[in-house]
């Protein structure tokens, strides 16, 4: 697999870096002179649309775990569990055949797959690839540390929020300043709403 990888990327490069490519190409054990070999050939059969599929669910639902422990500063050597509520029956058979691959990549101590997982205390649910991951924090986070910090953010946005409204809600301002100004107002107020919003959601999931 990696000389035909190798082989095509250097019959591709050859135009525009002949020389070098050329050397390579021999270095490598190919056959014959570069310049006369076979341009690559796109084979619509090599392409497997469901596995592509599997592997970009993958990708999206590890990035999502390892984002989790980032922002919670988990240490890279805890091991964690995850429960997944699958999107549909074929990435259910994808992730169950690649289920130590992305345990390994998440570093995970136990992943499941479940049917379905009702909302319920200190758990994070996280969305990708749309499948739901939830990941029980008991033992994870430190759940107060985590909850004062959400609470100072949320103490932050609100306050940013009434000074916004509070702007808004002068006539003066809003007929007066200039259109790009108000209406940049009005989309602070609208993700400091958001903010507030997933702020106190994760919190109701903290608590």
């Amino acid at each position: 697999m990696l000389a035909t990888v190798q082989g095509a990327i250097l019959r591709l490069l050859h135009p525009v870096v002949p020389f070098v490519t050329e050397e390579l190409w021999e270095r490598l054990g190919g056959a014959g002179r570069l310049i006369t070999a076979r341009w690559p050939a796109h084979d619509p059969a090599a392409i497997d649309e469901a596995a592509d599929s599997a592997m970009a669910a993958v990708i999206e639902i590890v990035s999502a775990i390892r984002r989790f422990r980032s922002e919670h500063k988990v240490a890279p050597s805890k091991k964690i569990a995850a429960l997944v509520v699958a999107s549909d029956a074929g990435q259910e058979s994808a992730l169950g055949d690649l289920s130590a691959q992305v345990s390994a990549l998440a570093g995970l101590e136990v992943f499941e797959l479940v049917p379905s997982r009702e909302p319920q205390p200190k758990e994070q649910r996280l969305v990708a690839a749309g499948a739901t991951i939830v990941i029980p924090l008991e033992g994870v986070v430190d759940i107060a540390a985590a909850l004062a910090d959400i609470d100072r953010q949320i103490e932050k946005h609100a306050g940013e929020l009434s000074k916004v409204e509070a702007k808004l809600a002068d006539e003066a301002f809003v007929t007066k300043a200039p259109g790009p100004v108000v209406d940049g107002m009005r989309k602070r107020r609208d993700a400091a709403h958001e903010a507030l919003a997933t702020l106190r959601a994760q919190r109701d999931q903290l608590a």
